[in-house]
């Protein structure tokens, strides 16, 4: 069975998952999902514990959608990062810590956020290695709801107005 999650599902999803762990709350019962979900779920959850201090909600929610089209770009036929949206994004999610330190310093801010989405990039291989042909189908509707992004603050894929 195809699963047609666009945009707007992934976000709820990865909403959930932050509010669920910033309100520290039981987990859902597992069975009452299936396990694509739940990778998702898990994978979203841990991002978000991860860097809950660092990032305003709506900045890890970008960043996991970021993250979303990267393993597309890695894991699908026809899709392609455009790195300069990838370097604008990430540069604006970061922004806030980009200048907390002395020059030559490191960033641990910035790297925790990257760590993160490292972890956020990890869960999207697992996803394709599981079902590519089901995770790939998704990425056309994702590519239909980044079309609506008309500021560009999380698209970074080409061919995306």
């Amino acid at each position: 069975m195809k699963n047609k999650r666009g945009i707007g599902a992934l976000i709820g999803a990865m909403a959930i998952a932050a509010s669920a762990a910033a309100q520290d709350t039981v987990p859902a019962d597992p069975t009452q999902s299936d396990a694509v979900m739940r990778m998702h779920m898990a994978v979203n959850t841990l991002v978000g514990e991860r860097i809950k201090d660092l990032l305003q909600p709506g900045d890890v929610l970008r960043l996991l959608v970021v993250a979303r089209q990267e393993g597309f770009a890695l894991n699908c036929d026809g899709y392609q990062l455009d790195r300069e949206k990838l370097t604008a994004v990430m540069n604006d999610i970061v922004s806030d810590h980009k200048d907390s330190v002395e020059p030559n310093q490191n960033n641990l801010a910035v790297d925790l956020v990257m760590r993160a989405y490292g972890i956020a990039l990890g869960g999207q291989t697992a996803l394709a290695a599981y079902d590519r042909d089901a995770f790939c189908a998704r990425g056309e509707d994702v590519r239909k709801e980044l079309a609506q992004d008309s500021e560009g603050r999380m698209t970074v894929l080409t061919g995306i107005q």
